[in-house]
């Protein structure tokens, strides 16, 4: 949805090629990231100036989803009126904000400056339909990410509202992002933690995102597999570094 301004791209290839990134989160050094921009480039065809600029506009608006609602949820650690106004108002703050950012990068005064320091995102975050489309297939992803956690209290038989469901399913959202060195052991302790500031069970708590942590690596593993046959990531990383080495000789000789 959000790379349709500069490139259409096959919902499959993008869910294939999502599978394998989430799979590889774990890792350090955001490798599913890399393997993303080279599937997108080598297969699809997508310019690396298009890949840059897409990447570019979901991290700033992944950024301008995380930060109301990771800052509302340390704010309140409860789910109320409060929460969800805040938390929602501030979504379509920032997104709004994206939009009017892009659209003063395109042919504002400050053209130049914007555009170089967008990374050419405002190519895409200057129209409203694709920021619009990002914040509601987000807000939908941290409803399902509380879905999860609901599914897992109950099948630990452990007791969680609705509303500290919703909670750390964002800090899930939230902690999963800002992993510097995968996702894997920081995100989950620090999302416990929040769950025995609740007044859970540490123990009990610890298992529950645990267990979310190993369905979703599971469910990734299986999808990745099934994805990597069909996009042969192994392929395109062998061409890569055979056009790398052709070109070191080229420039060599």
């Amino acid at each position: 949805a959000v790379a349709r301004p500069i490139r259409r791209l096959h919902p499959l290839s993008v869910i294939g090629v999502n599978a394998i990134a989430t799979f590889l989160s774990v890792l350090p050094a955001k490798l599913g990231l890399a393997i993303r921009g080279l599937v997108h480039n080598r297969r699809d065809g997508m310019p690396l100036r298009d890949v840059i600029a897409w990447l570019a506009a979901m991290s700033a608006l992944g950024l301008a989803a995380l930060v109301p609602i990771g800052a509302v949820s340390r704010w309140r650690l409860e789910i109320d009126i409060v929460w969800f106004a805040l938390a929602l108002g501030g979504v379509a703050l920032t997104h709004a904000m994206g939009v009017g950012l892009g659209k003063l990068a395109a042919r504002g005064t400050l053209k130049g400056v914007l555009a170089i320091m967008s990374l050419g995102s405002y190519r895409i975050v200057q129209h409203p339909a694709p920021v619009a489309a990002h914040a509601v297939l987000r807000v939908a992803d941290l409803g399902f990410l509380a879905v999860r956690f609901l599914i897992a209290s109950s099948v630990l038989q452990m007791a969680l509202p609705l509303d500290q469901a919703i909670l750390l399913g964002a800090m899930f959202f939230f902690f999963g992002v800002l992993a510097p060195a995968g996702t894997l052991g920081a995100r989950e302790a620090a999302v416990a933690e929040i769950g025995v500031a609740l007044g859970h069970d540490r123990a009990a708590v610890y298992t529950a995102v645990l267990f979310i942590s190993a369905i979703e690596l599971a469910t990734s593993l299986v999808m990745a597999g099934v994805a990597s046959f069909w996009i042969r990531p192994d392929r395109l990383l062998r061409a890569q570094r055979k056009a790398a080495t052709e070109a070191t000789a080229a420039t060599a000789g």
